[in-house]
């Protein structure tokens, strides 16, 4: 009954790196940024109770960096293909057909998803096929998979909305579809945690890990001292929004 932490990141490059927060940072900011959550997320996968890791990486050269970062966790390349194709090549590497494995993936944008929140998914899968931590965007920062749930997969992952805002409740309508409700018998939810895309998702981290710092619980510390330098000046930046097609 093996427990398998699978991690989604790419090398912080100035080219491909948080490109929709190019109207708020530099090149070399979102690099910052990025790599200053990649520091969190390491520290988070160190304090995972499990018996694997796995960093899936989208990286078209080295993933220098990444290796320094995740120095003990085994490293391969994401499959080729969109989103759903990579996540489900994931989880199938993760999740031998008939065995009783779990495995939980993450991305690496989600500063406030700690390593409970993951805990807390591994448990959930105990007696779930599936778990989801929602955000607030509509989205999802986290699923986990019984070994049971590897059919039900390509039904929930091919075709997905990706980078939209529906994909959640676009998964739970599959789900349903399925004759599987998102209820406690067979799929968990998690309470939300958000990614960062946006300019405005990067503002309202901004100001909940200086609020929790003020409240004495700091969370994702590399993070929150690289905003704390960078931070308070945006809202005096004009944010470029793109325009809409």
């Amino acid at each position: 009954m093996t427990r398998t932490l699978i991690v989604f990141a790419r090398e912080p490059d100035p080219a491909t790196c948080k490109t929709r927060l190019a109207g708020l940072l530099t090149p070399d900011e979102r690099v910052g940024f990025y790599t200053a959550m990649l520091r969190d997320l390491a520290e988070t996968v160190r304090a995972i109770l499990c018996d694997r890791r796995v960093l899936c990486h989208a990286s078209d050269g080295p993933a220098v960096t990444l290796h320094e970062l995740f120095p003990d966790v085994q490293s391969q390349r994401q499959a080729n293909g969109d989103m759903g194709d990579r996540m489900l090549a994931a989880f199938r590497d993760a999740l031998p057909t008939g065995s009783q494995d779990r495995a939980v993936l993450i991305g690496s944008d989600a500063p406030l998803l700690t390593s409970s929140d993951i805990g807390d998914a591994f448990d959930l899968l105990e007696r779930r096929q599936l778990v989801l931590a929602p955000s607030s965007d509509g989205g999802y920062s986290l699923l986990g998979a019984h070994a049971d749930a590897l059919p039900i997969l390509p039904a929930i992952l091919y075709g997905a909305p990706w980078s939209t805002d529906g994909i959640l409740r676009w998964t739970l309508d599959r789900l349903s579809a399925l004759s599987i409700e998102p209820d406690p018998s067979m799929v968990g939810l998690l309470e939300t945690r958000d990614d960062v895309d946006t300019p405005d998702d990067l503002i309202r981290l901004g100001a909940e890990l200086e609020a929790r710092m003020r409240r004495g619980a700091p969370t994702a510390p590399h993070t929150t001292n690289w905003l704390r330098h960078t931070l308070p000046p945006m809202p005096k930046r004009q944010i470029v929004y793109p325009r809409s097609r």
